[in-house]
């Protein structure tokens, strides 16, 4: 793919993301933030036991970020906690079709540190 599709395909992710919003069922709430660039995200999951039932979120920040949280959200759904790791968040960079740099890499990361560290609330 050429870089005027990749950003184009970014920019749909950015405009019109896949399980953006609040699911009104949801039973838990995760929050995290990069208070270096400024993105902010929200999840919210609707959880039984260890599994993912249904995940949407509220972001933020910038075109990675919400990207990224985009792609791992959809990964996620119907997924069981404890099998979500790094080929996950492996993935969505893949999913992302660019080159980050070391800062970006921080923001394309930011959902999946959120779903990481909130992995106890399971």
């Amino acid at each position: 793919m050429d870089n005027q599709m990749i950003r184009a395909y970014l920019m749909d992710l950015y405009k019109n993301p896949k399980n953006y919003g609040v699911i009104k069922d949801h039973n838990l709430v995760l929050h995290g933030e990069n208070p270096v660039c400024g993105d902010n995200i929200t999840l919210y999951i609707k959880k039984d036991k260890k599994k993912i039932i249904d995940i949407s979120f509220e972001s933020e920040g910038c075109i990675i970020s919400k990207a990224a949280t985009s792609i791992l959200t959809d990964k996620i759904k119907g997924k069981y906690i404890d099998d979500i790791d790094i080929d996950f968040f492996n993935e969505v960079r893949e999913d992302l079709m660019v080159e980050l740099s070391l800062s970006r890499i921080k923001c394309a990361e930011l959902s999946f540190s959120i779903i990481d560290k909130g992995k106890k609330e399971f």
